[in-house]
């Protein structure tokens, strides 16, 4: 999301608060939801590069796609929200209404598995799935391009800050799009599961630890 009012991007990592976010620069321009693409929130032309959702791009793809220019970047402040891995999976499943009967034994890692195969990098679902560091950082996974990156449980706190910092202090945030039906819980998880969702996102569990300290 880039807003060139507020001189602000915000890098939306699928299911970590991103909505919410958007509808609060949103109000403060006096457009609701159905006005968002002029905020880069949209699906992708067919002359364009990039994920099929725009709001989805990594960091780095805003300035290599031509979205904005690299000074601009630079001068814009850059702000991101995180949140554990395994509950940024689940609210996936719920979102997706991913049925537990659908797949096997382990039916996390098969839909995780068979969505990479069966889609590509720039697919809606795949993007879901990627490691939030992915969002983060350079396209050689070195640098960190964002200059505040906030853990969800922090939000309400935090975003004061991040108001303080660009100067629109009447910024107002409200939690938006929540899963209503919860069939995946945490207790529904088989111990492989669980074990193949901190392996296929150690990176982020290592950045969430970095984060707190």
């Amino acid at each position: 999301m880039i807003s060139f009012h507020h001189k602000v991007v915000f890098v939306h990592i699928p299911k970590c608060a991103g909505q919410s976010i958007a509808k609060a620069f949103l109000t403060d321009l006096g457009l609701d939801w159905k006005e968002r693409h002029p905020l880069l929130m949209r699906p992708k032309k067919h002359n364009e590069l990039g994920p099929e959702r725009l709001a989805h791009l990594y960091a780095y793809e805003y300035v290599k796609f031509g979205y904005i220019d690299e000074i601009k970047f630079g001068e814009f402040y850059k702000f991101s929200i995180v949140r554990d891995p395994i509950d940024r999976i689940l609210s996936e499943l719920n979102y997706r209404k991913v049925s537990k009967s659908y797949f096997g034994a382990n039916p996390v890692e098969e839909y995780i598995v068979k969505s990479r195969q069966k889609f590509g990098i720039n697919s809606d679902i795949v993007r879901h799935l990627e490691p939030q560091v992915n969002f983060l950082f350079d396209e050689k996974m070195e640098n960190i391009l964002i200059d505040k990156v906030i853990n969800i449980n922090d939000i309400e706190s935090k975003f004061q800050s991040i108001k303080n910092q660009i100067g629109f202090k009447n910024l107002k945030l409200k939690k938006e799009n929540v899963s209503q039906s919860k069939e995946w819980i945490r207790s529904d998880l088989s111990q492989s599961d669980s074990d193949f969702l901190k392996k296929i996102y150690e990176l982020d569990y290592k950045f969430l630890a970095d984060l707190e300290q």
